[in-house]
């Protein structure tokens, strides 16, 4: 379900986009429902992770990241030089070794334990000055420009 309504919100900013708005926003649920789901069994295995579970699931994150970059390449490719393009979380996830010793489930109620509070904010596009420009963090936002 959560690969078929990301596919979905796919198709449709890529609809959108032909009618060049001056604005679109796209929510996409795949990282964070894969990493309340899946980060338990990201490498190193936890403890409470039966061997064959881990070997099913381990890479369950990594692959979930592969595909959204795919989609954020696919929405930057049809940005121009007048677009200003936003990559926002509202929080990330804890990994490796800093992970808690519980399961991440929403339904668990443990799923706010597995958050780290830091999130993500990228911004590319005209009018947006890169933080290695303006004396931040080197190679600015990793983007491309």
């Amino acid at each position: 379900m959560l690969y078929a309504s990301t596919q979905s919100f796919r198709k449709i900013a890529n609809h959108l986009l032909e009618d060049r708005p001056d604005f679109l926003g796209v929510y996409f649920e795949l990282l964070d429902a894969t990493g309340h789901l899946f980060m338990q069994h990201a490498s190193p295995r936890l403890p409470y992770i039966a061997e064959a579970e881990y070997e099913i699931y381990k890479d369950a994150i990594e692959q979930t990241y592969v595909l959204q970059d795919q989609i954020i390449g696919e929405l930057y490719d049809r940005c121009d030089d007048n677009t200003v393009l936003m990559i926002v979380s509202d929080h990330g996830f804890k990994s490796g070794v800093a992970r808690p010793k519980r399961r991440p489930e929403i339904w668990a109620g443990n799923a706010a334990f597995w958050h780290n509070l830091d999130g993500v904010i990228c911004l590319y596009g005209k009018g947006i000055l890169s933080l290695s420009r303006a004396g931040g963090v080197p190679g600015g936002s990793g983007l491309p420009g």
